[in-house]
């Protein structure tokens, strides 16, 4: 029978899956073995650390995701809140949701595993 994982709220956390605000270090310090993923994530960290000295987050460590991507998405429909002309967010964008599904793939492919 096949399982369900539902993301969202905390409900996964059991699972050990992120929470909003760990979810880029989880995402970043992916070890998954897609070789796309190894291909992109040296330009998206790239963008994201960019990104990131324009919005610094609260906590350094934990980004809140929504929240910047918001306003990128803001931003790249022609709103000038901010400075961030040198990120290029439409293709960025595609490349960190290819990461984080890379990222949520292996962990679930490791959790059905039963490795640690």
């Amino acid at each position: 029978m096949p399982r369900v994982y539902i993301l969202g709220a905390g409900a996964s956390r059991f699972a050990s899956y992120p929470l909003g605000l760990d979810l880029w270090s989880f995402v970043r310090d992916s070890p998954t073995p897609s070789l796309r993923a190894k291909q992109i994530a040296p330009h998206v960290i790239g963008a994201m650390d960019r990104i990131l000295k324009i919005l610094p987050p609260k906590e350094p460590a934990r980004p809140n995701l929504e929240e910047i991507f918001t306003l990128l998405d803001l931003v790249d429909q022609g709103s000038q809140i901010l400075e961030a002309a040198d990120v290029r967010w439409g293709v960025v964008r595609e490349c960190v949701i290819a990461m984080i599904t890379e990222a949520f793939l292996w962990h679930e492919y490791q959790f059905e595993r039963g490795a640690p």
